[in-house]
């Protein structure tokens, strides 16, 4: 848990966390050019604050927890049960685990719609998928991050490019680039 200015934000660092990296520089080194190109001031702006938004979702998108359920704490591995945690017996999940199954390497009763992310080593809820570009998993607690971080995304390649598009074809009609 983060504290900043008194709030408490909860994160977590995932194996692959540094592999989120990766779209950070591929936004910087894609999108910045392409901003950098567009000569009307206000639709260079808009362009660089709908990228803004992006880099802040992906951010929050890596950085929060995806639903990580704790592994058991003293599990008896030699019946393969579980000796249920305080965590897994709140009324959230104590009616998930009707219809779970056993994880075998967590040693604990996975609550229905949880996987096991053979990547990083947890097991996760509500799992959607690992991102193997963001290097983190997409669960209960990050998807609607995940949902917003794309769509900010796709709206600011869309709109950037078709921008310059537009910007690329006048300059072709006025006559100062040739065809």
């Amino acid at each position: 848990v983060l504290r900043i200015c008194g709030i408490e934000i909860p994160f977590v660092l995932m194996p692959h966390t540094s592999k989120a990296v990766r779209p950070f520089i591929m936004t910087l080194l894609l999108g910045m050019p392409m901003v950098l190109e567009l000569d009307d001031p206000l639709v260079a702006a808009t362009s660089f604050g709908i990228g803004v938004v992006s880099i802040l979702l992906l951010a929050t998108v890596v950085f929060t927890d995806p639903g990580i359920l704790p592994p058991a704490i003293d599990p008896d591995k030699e019946s393969n049960r579980q000796k249920l945690s305080v965590f897994l017996q709140t009324p959230t999940y104590k009616q998930d685990l009707s219809g779970g199954s056993y994880c075998r390497t967590c040693y604990h009763v996975r609550p229905r719609r949880s996987t096991h992310c053979r990547l990083c080593q947890v097991c996760v809820t509500e799992h959607d998928h690992h991102c193997f570009i963001l290097g983190c998993c997409v669960g209960a607690r990050n998807l609607r991050w995940f949902l917003l971080y794309m769509a900010a995304t796709t709206t600011a390649g869309i709109f950037t490019s078709w921008k310059l598009l537009q910007q690329t074809l006048t300059a072709v009609q006025r006559g100062k680039m040739s065809s």
